[in-house]
């Protein structure tokens, strides 16, 4: 399966509020990085203050990311950006400890029910690298969860296994999560 990838843009609004407001993508809309407040104020925010927020966010050019297409519908989602651009990850001191110049993040990731299980993460994340690359990054990061077997909802930072096929190494570890690196100018 040959997926196509489209940097998110304002024209993309109404693909990705489609993508994000199907019951397996649990109503984020792909806020919590940028979210300010603190996570009791999270817990407070639902569905469709999200979706409001996040088209907002699109249209003025403030979000970024890429969806992923199969046969011209939107089956999947990556955020990506300069580590600087989440705003609650670099306030977490988890995170700070591990803050540099010129690291990318892959902030999320999602895929529809539909597209599971037929690798194709492993293909969008080979394409946010080259992305990445495109836009002078040398270094991105990725945060999957420690846990080796979570449910399918639960992933929502991207596979571990997908991130170690391509050549992520744990830099970090954290609690909850892995901070795993990839030098762009080494050889996969």
């Amino acid at each position: 399966m040959k997926l196509e990838v489209r940097e998110i843009s304002p024209a993309l609004a109404a693909d990705f509020c489609q993508l994000h407001a199907r019951p397996e993508f649990g109503g984020c809309f792909c806020r919590f990085w940028q979210f300010e407040g603190d996570n009791n104020a999270w817990g407070k925010t639902t569905p469709e203050g999200n979706r409001t927020a996040k088209e907002s966010e699109i249209t003025s050019g403030q979000t970024r990311g890429a969806l992923f297409y199969l046969d011209g519908k939107p089956i999947g989602w990556c955020q990506f950006a300069h580590r600087s651009f989440f705003k609650k990850m670099n306030a977490n001191p988890s995170f700070v400890s591990t803050a540099a110049d010129n690291i990318w993040s892959i902030g999320c990731m999602a895929v529809t029910k539909e597209a599971r299980k037929k690798g194709l993460s492993k293909q969008m994340v080979e394409e946010i690298l080259k992305l990445v690359a495109k836009q002078g990054g040398k270094t991105v990061e990725a945060y999957p969860r420690r846990d080796k077997k979570l449910p399918d909802e639960e992933v929502w930072m991207g596979p571990r296994r997908v991130f170690e096929s391509l050549g992520f190494a744990v830099y970090f570890e954290t609690p909850r999560y892995l901070i795993m690196r990839k030098y762009l100018d080494e050889k996969s």
